[in-house]
């Protein structure tokens, strides 16, 4: 074996051994609405309730999108395939998998816009053909009331199924059909004049096309081009490119302005009040540096990423209130780069609620979580505003019950929302045609009732607390300016920032960190600099500020990428 094979074998068995190669791909992938103008409204898939969209609606397999007069919404797959809708449109999902994406358009126009190269499986089915764009371009597919499609191929090559054969169609041209999907008919005739929804395709095209936060950007990572107007690009030792907000104050932190909604498979997801607070949010990590505040470090270029709900460590204090929660409190906390992640989603718990707990452990957050110790970067809140959407607020740092595995908090209907706003389209809840034309049949996935959802998962928090071990937790958070009955709560230190404990010096300690450092390869490439930093880089400063050097330990059975 040559020395540069040896040194390739070497490096894949560093780069696994610091928790750098990612988990299993997803078996359910995640879609988002990428933009929206006017009324449009998400039908969940779960629970069947049409809720009213905003920007970055985390939207799963099963879920309708639906727009109302003069409105429109963009949803975007992935870095390269995206689907918008034009006014009074209904489209839902019937498969959304790594890859594999098709959609079923039950009304109105929409345009497929494949923008980069991509190896998709990209569909999209009506009641009378299935049509595959063929590698980049434009494709425009109506529905009318009638029930006959409209094919208009603006740019590339698209392919019409179905059960009889199929036909292509050329870059210009328009396929009209009509008759029931198993034996539609058609014909061809020359593409009409663009007017303004092609227009305004072509210009939301090029501006994609035209990004720059994908030069430090994977391309498994959509939402990206929402970064270029929202912040700016640093050279942040030891990590390379690193993106900074605009507009932010000095007391704001992320995951902090917006709140928890309940995914079907996914469980509790963070929905960021921000415009471009896809990416930042379910990719990456965070950290904080005295000389340029909260950055977002999104790792190595070449990696491959899966998306994840949020990317934090929760953890719960207070005696619990409610059948569905264990702990009065949650909080929550951004994970640094190479801390480990723990799922509480997925395979393994989607379902299985009669056979799983939460798994509890009393630390002090501000020696286990770096982020914990700098610009505010805990969030807490009362679990039942935590089912309800409510924001979170800063929070200093003490003892608390760290969750790994399912959050012992059960959803409420509240929880389905991705806004307080109610649904003003009366078209929301319309039902959808019985069948469709499609290439390849959806694969069939479990579907579990939300109803179902909420009752095991509050069967989750009884076997977690079962004995009173979770009701032990401390219980010291309490908001500002109300006094505390016996001054320092020797279990805990949690309080609202600017609350005054009944101290006579200063008002919490944070611990040394718990977690060693250790050196990191010299092997993988950073954006921004020529290698991983060296071994003399200098540590993590418990003050706030100075260097923010990551920690690259792992924990057995847990997730330490970026």
């Amino acid at each position: 074996m040559n020395r540069a094979i040896w040194m390739l074998c070497v490096s894949g068995v560093l780069l696994s051994s610091l928790g750098w190669a990612q988990d299993e791909t997803p078996e359910r992938g995640v879609a988002r609405i990428s933009l929206m103008r006017g009324d449009v409204a998400v039908r969940r898939g779960d629970s069947g309730d049409a809720v009213e969209a905003v920007v970055n609606s985390p939207l799963v397999v099963f879920d309708g999108v639906v727009t109302g007069p003069g409105a429109r919404a963009e949803i975007e797959f992935d870095h390269s395939n995206l689907l918008r809708l034009s006014s009074d449109t209904e489209v839902r999902i019937s498969a959304l998998a790594e890859q594999r994406y098709q959609v079923q358009v039950a009304r109105g126009t929409v345009t497929l816009a494949v923008v980069h190269e991509s190896h998709a499986d990209m569909e999209v089915d009506t009641p009378n053909v299935s049509v595959r764009p063929v590698g980049q371009g434009s494709y425009r597919i109506g529905v009318n009331p009638t029930g006959q499609t409209e094919v208009t191929v603006r740019a590339g090559e698209a392919e019409a199924f179905t059960p009889q054969g199929s036909e292509p169609i050329p870059a210009g041209a328009k396929m009209m059909l009509r008759g029931a999907a198993s034996d539609p008919e058609f014909q061809m005739v020359t593409a009409s004049a663009p007017d303004n929804w092609d227009q305004w395709n072509d210009d939301r095209d090029r501006s994609l096309v035209r990004s720059r936060s994908y030069q430090y950007v994977s391309p498994d990572v959509p939402g990206a081009e929402d970064l270029d107007s929202a912040g700016r690009w640093i050279n942040v030792p030891p990590y390379g490119s690193v993106w900074s907000p605009n507009g932010v104050g000095a007391d704001w932190a992320p995951y902090r302005d917006g709140r928890w909604v309940w995914i079907d498979w996914y469980g509790w997801t963070w929905v960021d009040s921000s415009s471009w607070g896809w990416a930042p949010y379910h990719y990456g990590r965070w950290f904080y540096g005295a000389s340029y505040g909260w950055c977002w470090f999104p790792g190595p270029i070449y990696e491959r990423y899966h998306w994840r709900p949020a990317l934090v460590a929760f953890f719960g204090f207070g005696g619990g209130m409610g059948v569905g929660f264990g702990f009065g409190n949650m909080g929550w906390v951004p994970l640094a780069p190479y801390e480990p992640f723990y799922p509480w989603y997925g395979r393994g718990y989607y379902g299985a609620y009669n056979r799983t707990s939460a798994m509890l452990s009393q630390v002090n957050v501000g020696s286990v979580y770096r982020n914990a110790r700098f610009g505010n970067g805990v969030s807490g809140i009362a679990s039942a505003d935590f089912v309800r959407g409510r924001s979170g607020h800063a929070m200093a740092v003490g003892q608390a019950s760290v969750v790994r595995g399912p959050v012992p908090v059960a959803p409420v209907a509240e929880s389905l929302r991705l806004s307080d706003r109610p649904v003003r389209m009366t078209t929301a809840n319309r039902s959808l045609p019985a069948n469709f034309a499609a290439r390849r049949q959806a694969p069939a996935l479990q579907r579990i009732p939300f109803e179902q959802q909420r009752r095991g998962m509050e069967q989750v928090v009884q076997r977690s607390f079962s004995g009173g071990a979770g009701m032990q937790s401390p219980s010291g958070w309490r908001h500002v300016g109300e006094p505390g009955s016996t001054g320092v709560n020797q279990g805990s230190s949690w309080r609202q920032i600017g609350a005054s404990p009944n101290r006579t010096t200063e008002s919490i300690r944070i611990n040394p960190p718990i977690v060693r450092e250790r050196t990191a390869p010299q092997s993988v490439v950073y954006r921004g600099s020529a290698s991983r930093p060296a071994a003399s880089a200098p540590r993590t400063s418990s003050s706030g500020g100075g260097s923010h050097t990551p920690s690259r330990a792992t924990s057995r059975g847990g997730d330490a990428h970026r």
